[in-house]
């Protein structure tokens, strides 16, 4: 159930709390609140108590460490705060990248899947090319991760960058 009526669009910055405390951010790159969620670009970069202390002025695509489909649930239950940002957005600085997605059947075999660059954040693939699993290696995941998910993720490729243990 949505519980509030909390509009966002694309540039949007916000805050995603970490499962080992503080915050880190990310930008929803394609989507809106209309479609109720998009794709992130999410960093490494962890802030403590408050979210408001983050740099984003030199974030960029290629400094991201997760790129993700994601459902908007975190925005709408207030877990996910919104960072006022006065840059302004270009969508030809945040591209949609291929993503890899394994073969649930034959794992040797994947998928690498491609986006239109005008896609509004959850639109089908245009193109599908399957490969050897290895060529999807440092590829996105092709998925929808709702924000719970996303917190987990980026919990653990955090952890991994400190050389934390705790990854959850």
């Amino acid at each position: 159930m949505r519980h509030k009526h909390i509009k966002y669009d694309e540039g949007q910055w916000f805050a995603v709390p970490l499962r080992t405390g503080g915050y880190a951010p990310g930008i929803i790159v394609r989507g809106s609140y209309t479609t109720k969620g998009g794709l992130g670009y999410f960093f490494p970069i962890r802030c403590g108590k408050e979210p408001s202390g983050f740099n984003i002025a030199d974030l960029n695509a290629q400094r991201a460490i997760l790129i993700t489909w994601f459902g908007d649930s975190g925005i709408i239950e207030g877990r996910w705060m919104m960072i006022g940002a006065d840059r302004p957005f270009n969508r030809a600085d945040w591209p949609i990248p291929h993503f890899g997605r394994l073969n649930s059947f034959n794992p040797e075999w994947a998928w690498i899947t491609e986006y239109s660059q005008d896609d509004d954040g959850w639109q089908r693939p245009i193109a599908e090319t399957r490969c050897l699993a290895a060529e999807i290696v440092g590829l996105p995941r092709d998925n929808r991760a709702g924000a719970d998910v996303v917190e987990i993720w980026l919990t653990r490729r955090i952890a991994e960058l400190e050389g934390s243990k705790d990854a959850t």
